[in-house]
C-alpha cells in the first residue's frame, strides 16, 4: 500500500471546479466543506507527492509510473522513461588517448550496430553481447539485464574479430574500435574478452539453415572466428554516414524531445523499405483521420524507412 498525495493549492482546486461546489461552499450553501469551512489536513509523510498545481498531466503520469516501476508494482518493461542511456563521451583527451591503443577494425555492419548501441536503441544492452547474452538471444529471444529483468531481444548484436586481432588485443585493458573503411577511431572497449564465433549455431538459430546460398548465412561464414565483448563500451565520435540523411537519424531521446516540442498527444509509426507511394500515403492519411476521430488532437507520424 502506498499513500499518494495529489498536491495543489486551494486556488488551483477552485479553478478546476467544473461543478461549482467551491462556489456553493463559499456562499454557505454547502456546510463543512473541506478547505473552505472545514479544516483540510494534508498527509504528513506521503509515499509520493504529486504537485498537480505546477506540473502538466503528462509530467504527473510519468512521475507516478516511475514511482510504481521503481517500487516493483509494475514491470520496468512498461516504464515511461524520460531518457534512455546513451554511450557517447566526446572528451578530447579520451579521443586522443584512443589513437594510441591497440585496435580492431569493424566493418560497415558493425558500425551500424555500434550506432544502435550508442543511441540506446538496444535498451538495456550496453555493449556488444557476451557469450551468455548471445546464447540467450538465440535460444530464448530475450536478454537479461543487470537488474535481472528479461527484455525481448531476437537479433544478436555482436562484433566479430579475426584470430590475429584477438591474439594481438588479448590481455589489453582497453582497445579501440576503428572504422575499417575510414580508419576513424569510433569507440573504446574496456577489459575486452574474446570467445568463439559459433557461426553454424548462429546461422541455424536465426535462419534455419547453414547453407551459404542464403546471403546472410554466407556473410556470417565470412566473419572472423572470434567475437569480442567487454566491461564497458564508450563511443567517442559521432557516427555519420555522409549520405544526406544523417540529420534524420534521430536517437530515442531526440525523438522524445521532438514529440514534446511538437505537442503530440499520439504517435503512429510506419516502417517501410521502399519509397512512399500513393497506397502508403492513403494508409497514413486514413490512420491519422481515425485517430482524430477517436479524440486525439495532434497525432504525429514516426516514419522509419
Amino acid at each position: 500500500f502506498f499513500e499518494g498525495y495529489c498536491n495543489s493549492s486551494l486556488e488551483v482546486c477552485e479553478g478546476r471546479d467544473i461543478k461549482g461546489l467551491y462556489k456553493k461552499a463559499r456562499a454557505g450553501i454547502i456546510p463543512n466543506f473541506t478547505g473552505i469551512s472545514d479544516v483540510y489536513e494534508a498527509p504528513e509523510n506521503p509515499d509520493i507527492n504529486i504537485d498537480t498545481g505546477n506540473k502538466g498531466i503528462q509530467e504527473c503520469i510519468d512521475e507516478i509510473i516511475d514511482f510504481l516501476s521503481n517500487n516493483g508494482v509494475i514491470s520496468s518493461n512498461f516504464a515511461h522513461d524520460l531518457e534512455v542511456d546513451e554511450l557517447y563521451d566526446f572528451d578530447e583527451q579520451l579521443a586522443k588517448d584512443a589513437k594510441e591503443l591497440e585496435f580492431i577494425e569493424i566493418d560497415e555492419e558493425r558500425v551500424e550496430l555500434l550506432h544502435v548501441l550508442a543511441d540506446g536503441w538496444a535498451g538495456k544492452l550496453k555493449c556488444f553481447m557476451n557469450e551468455l547474452e548471445l546464447l540467450e538471444t538465440l535460444h530464448f529471444k530475450t536478454v537479461t539485464a543487470k537488474d535481472n529483468q528479461r527484455y525481448l531481444q531476437s537479433v544478436p548484436i555482436t562484433c566479430h574479430v579475426t584470430a590475429d586481432e584477438a591474439s594481438r588485443c588479448k590481455g589489453q585493458s582497453r582497445i579501440a574500435l576503428r572504422h575499417k573503411k575510414t580508419s576513424e577511431v569510433l569507440a573504446v572497449l574496456e577489459k575486452p574478452t574474446f570467445y568463439a564465433n559459433r557461426k553454424e549455431e548462429i546461422a541455424s538459430r536465426l535462419f534455419g539453415t547453414q547453407s551459404k546460398l542464403h546471403p546472410k548465412v554466407e556473410r556470417i561464414y565470412e566473419e572472423g572466428d572470434f567475437l569480442v565483448t567487454g566491461d564497458r563500451l564508450t563511443v567517442i565520435a559521432r557516427i555519420l554516414y555522409n549520405d544526406g540523411l544523417d540529420d534524420y537519424r534521430l536517437s530515442p531521446n531526440a525523438i522524445k524531445r521532438l514529440v514534446k516540442e511538437k505537442g503530440a498527444d499520439c504517435i503512429y509509426g510506419f516502417q517501410l523499405r521502399n519509397p512512399l507511394h500513393s497506397g502508403h500515403v492513403m494508409l497514413l492519411n486514413s490512420t491519422r483521420d481515425q485517430l482524430m476521430a477517436r479524440g486525439y488532437s495532434n497525432p504525429l507520424l514516426l516514419l522509419h524507412p
